[in-house]
């Protein structure tokens, strides 16, 4: 079974994990302007919700103007207007094939000073039946791309647990973060293998896991 963002952050979110405040909506937006106002900003993010990867660099069936399905919005008055536009609209990625997915879901939050973009994710190896966790500087991007064009900036780690994990101290230098973030990412880290063994997931992937301009980590998309 497959979740859309805003059902996989209210997961992280229940588990004291970093995420923005946001709301979804389902099929209607009758709510959207009373809502906004309970959502820092600007900017704010006006996120269509498919089961498809890709969807920041897609494009609509039915255009409305030439960003995809994932829009930053500087104005409040904007984002009703932009929401309406991408609900019911037909959403094309990479992945989606040129037949698309319609968009029934929106999600809009808050937005973010981003600093700095890592990728995240925990899945089971299963050629060593284990828990891994991959971690690059090369958030945001296409993690298939770089494995293939910069294998080096990915780097596995394995548990041999569950629980009250260590991160080797090398992963600091390594992806460049001071010691406060390094700690912080640790018990991330923690928490990310409770969420991953209670719901008894396959794949956790955050992309990007980003610092913010006030220096900490916040989990952008999942």
């Amino acid at each position: 079974m497959n979740i859309h963002e805003y059902q996989a952050k209210e997961i992280l979110k229940n588990f004291g994990l970093p995420v923005l405040k946001g709301k979804s909506y389902n099929k209607n937006l009758n709510t959207l302007d009373a809502d906004i106002k309970d959502l820092n900003g600007p900017p704010w993010v006006v996120k269509s919700q498919i089961h498809a990867g890709g969807r920041g660099a897609g494009y609509f069936k039915d255009s409305f103007n030439n960003k995809g399905g994932v829009q930053v919005i500087f104005e409040k008055d904007q984002v009703s207007s932009i929401a309406k536009s991408m609900m019911g609209n037909v959403l094309i990625t990479k992945q989606t094939g040129e037949v698309g997915k319609t968009v029934n879901r929106i999600f809009i939050e808050e937005g973010c000073d981003i600093e700095r973009e890592f990728y995240l994710s925990l899945l089971i190896d299963r050629n060593f039946s284990k828990v891994m966790m991959m971690i690059s500087v090369a958030g945001g991007m296409d993690i298939e791309e770089v494995a293939i064009s910069n294998p080096e900036k990915i780097i596995n780690i394995y548990f041999e647990k569950n629980k009250d994990i260590k991160l080797d101290e090398t992963l600091q230098t390594k992806l460049d973060i001071n010691q406060s973030q390094f700690d912080e990412l640790n018990s991330i880290t923690n928490k990310l293998l409770l969420v991953f063994h209670s719901i008894d997931a396959t794949t956790i992937e955050i992309n990007p896991l980003v610092l913010n301009k006030q220096g900490s980590f916040i989990v952008l998309d999942a």
